[in-house]
């Protein structure tokens, strides 16, 4: 249920996860996330998150049990839940609603 919320937060709010583990220093050199940084970027991302949903997340992605996840397990485990790692759009598109009740995009 978690994963589906985080998922549609994600795509509705347009958000860049790659940008996000860049900006909190998680690279692929990075061979260990605590529970606690990982529960930090997940508030980044999806604030209403609470500490039960975070510990099932981090369960759920720490295949071998060893209390830590490296970067590429998280990369994994979001992609294996269709939650994508940049953006969908580079810059969001706008819609205006004519009279016909039809939507038109409009150009940026």
């Amino acid at each position: 249920m978690i994963l589906n919320k985080l998922r549609f937060y994600i795509n509705k709010n347009n958000l860049d996860l790659q940008m996000i583990l860049n900006s909190m220093g998680f690279t692929q050199q990075v061979h260990e996330i605590s529970f606690q940084d990982f529960y930090y970027f997940l508030r980044q991302v999806y604030p209403e998150i609470t500490t039960e949903e975070a510990d099932y997340c981090f369960k759920k992605t720490d295949t071998d049990n060893s209390s830590s996840i490296s970067v590429s397990e998280l990369k994994h485990m979001l992609l294996e839940n269709g939650i994508k790692l940049d953006r969908q759009f580079q810059t969001m598109p706008t819609f205006e609603r004519k009279e016909s009740e039809t939507f038109n995009r409009i150009s940026p």
